[in-house]
């Protein structure tokens, strides 16, 4: 099965059955599908990093298994800059801040900026025309 038709398929069945349901291999490719239509969305980084930078191991994880090094790095790095923030907001001496706020804390170099461009360089995110061998 071609690659994106594979995680169209295998994302809507962890929607309606529950991302427990699938397979190891499979969760691989709905944490893939779940960043792919979450960045095209946007906000996708705020829902992130307020929600819970484990969906960042688990997507990194899965790219990486999948052979979507490029992606991966470029995650990896997103996650570095925001892994200071853990909800910086709800700790004392941090009054509530909006996220323009929080971005210009966790990114003082404007890194971010460069990071979305790369993502958006790659083409189709670096899905392949078909996926490479497991070993």
């Amino acid at each position: 099965m071609e690659p994106w038709k594979e995680l169209s398929t295998t994302f809507d069945r962890g929607l309606n059955n529950g991302v427990e349901s699938l397979s190891p291999e499979d969760r691989e490719l709905f944490f893939i599908q779940r960043f792919i239509l979450e960045y095209e969305m946007g906000d996708w980084l705020y829902n992130w990093v307020a929600d819970d930078l484990l969906k960042f191991d688990e997507t990194i994880n899965a790219m990486q298994n999948r052979g979507l090094s490029e992606l991966a790095d470029i995650l990896s790095e997103v996650k570095v800059l925001f892994q200071t923030y853990d909800h910086m907001e709800f700790q004392p001496g941090f009054p509530p801040m909006t996220w323009s706020e929080v971005v210009k804390i966790c990114d003082p170099n404007n890194r971010l900026e460069d990071l979305y461009r790369r993502i958006n360089g790659l083409d189709n995110y670096g899905i392949p025309s078909q996926w490479r061998t497991r070993t």
